[in-house]
């Protein structure tokens, strides 16, 4: 079976989609033929592997706003003759090049949030969304609750499928070294409390009624990420007398997030709009026993934290809600520690790498099956979409595995 993931960024691009779209590319290309295209921030076309799947990076001619424009996407779709083509939305230019090729192939959608643009923009983009949407064979969701709520999906319930992110937990086992690095850590901070964020510095966020919080709560607080909001939010811890205990980390490597999972105390997410749809961080988290402080959207955000099990759930958008929550954790230490331990053992049970590798290959396996014009025998099926029955049998069992 040869899979394209049509994505538009790809490691070392950091964020949620680009994590989540390297971890499924690489648990599937165990199985089958997977490739990724993707848009350079260079005006050439590179090609290359990472990790051992081919990377294509199209030419980017230009942008406009976050999106870029580049012309040889729709000619690279061609070019690849694939199985599957796996986009994950959004990526305007490339579902915009998908509907001009017209190809005659499986499409299969993951929609990983809304999009909210100027009033003009958004009409143009919403008719060319569901013109994109309505054409997919199957769309996957990461949780029924977005799936609900969004107004684009709302018309397209029968075409979705949801399919949790998950994390591959082995990944985040605490060993002697994390252990080691996350105690220095905790010596140079010079705080008994450290709450850390983890994502972009961008509105939706919600950083800034973080930092406000910090003001109630006496502990040291660690951001870790970029963005165009970052001298801003420098400039307001400044200005409410935090600067000494908010520490910008700028980006740091996949080794040293894990590191600082374990030096934190608790993980907020403290977003206030629905373009966070899911949360990445808070299964990463949860992989490292840490309780999670998020806010109530009407997205999968809530759907991964559960309120007073794994973590906490506030109202968005206020400081007062995240401080108290804070404070609360703070004082009842053994409630931490078992929201912690709930959490670790969720993720284990329902947010793994495995099982979402093996529910995407099994809609793989659907949608390739529906093409064929007669019912065919496991075994023909199998050889058709060019994966053995062992192979099936393998992927089958993996998913099994806790």
């Amino acid at each position: 079976m040869k899979v394209v993931m049509v994505c538009r960024g790809y490691h070392p691009a950091r964020g949620g989609i680009e994590r989540h779209v390297q971890d499924l590319s690489g648990f599937l290309s165990r199985y089958m033929d997977v490739r990724v295209l993707t848009v350079s921030t260079r005006g050439k076309t590179e090609v290359r592997p990472v990790d051992g799947i081919e990377v294509t990076r199209a030419g980017r001619l230009f942008g406009m706003g976050s999106v870029s424009i580049a012309p040889s996407v729709g000619r690279y779709l061609k070019e690849f003759d694939a199985d599957i083509y796996h986009f994950h939305f959004p990526f305007p230019w490339a579902e915009l090049s998908w509907l001009l090729t017209s190809l005659p192939k499986r499409l299969i959608v993951t929609y990983h949030h809304d999009v909210d643009l100027p009033s003009f923009r958004a009409a143009v983009y919403r008719y060319q969304t569901m013109k994109f949407l309505s054409r997919a064979d199957r769309i996957l969701v990461s949780s029924p609750h977005l799936m609900r709520s969004s107004p684009i999906l709302e018309s397209l319930q029968d075409l979705c499928s949801v399919v949790p992110f998950g994390v591959d937990v082995k990944k985040y086992e605490l060993t002697e070294e994390v252990a080691r690095q996350a105690r220095d850590f905790r010596l140079r901070m010079n705080s008994s409390r450290i709450v850390l964020f983890v994502g972009s510095l961008l509105a939706y966020k919600g950083l800034k009624n973080l930092i406000r919080a910090m003001i109630d709560v006496q502990a040291a607080l660690v951001i870790v990420g970029k963005g165009k909001m970052e001298e801003e939010l420098k400039e307001l811890a400044r200005d409410i007398g935090l600067a000494s205990r908010t520490h910008f980390m700028g980006e740091v490597s996949e080794e040293e997030k894990i590191v600082l999972l374990y030096a934190s105390d608790v993980v907020v997410l403290p977003s206030t709009e629905s373009q966070e749809s899911f949360g990445l961080i808070q299964l990463e988290a949860m992989a490292c026993s840490r309780p999670v402080i998020s806010t109530r959207l009407p997205t999968g955000v809530p759907f991964v934290n559960l309120d007073g099990v794994t973590g906490l759930v506030v109202e968005p958008g206020s400081s007062y809600p995240i401080a108290g929550a804070l404070n609360r954790l703070f004082r009842d230490r053994s409630l931490a520690r078992r929201m912690g331990e709930a959490g670790q053992k969720r993720v284990i049970e329902h947010f793994n790498l495995q099982q979402m590798g093996q529910k995407v290959f099994r809609i793989y396996q659907e949608v390739l099956a529906r093409s064929e014009s007669a019912i065919i025998e496991d075994g023909e099926e199998f050889a058709k979409i060019g994966v053995s029955k062992g192979q099936n049998s393998e992927i089958e069992s993996v998913g099994k595995k806790k």
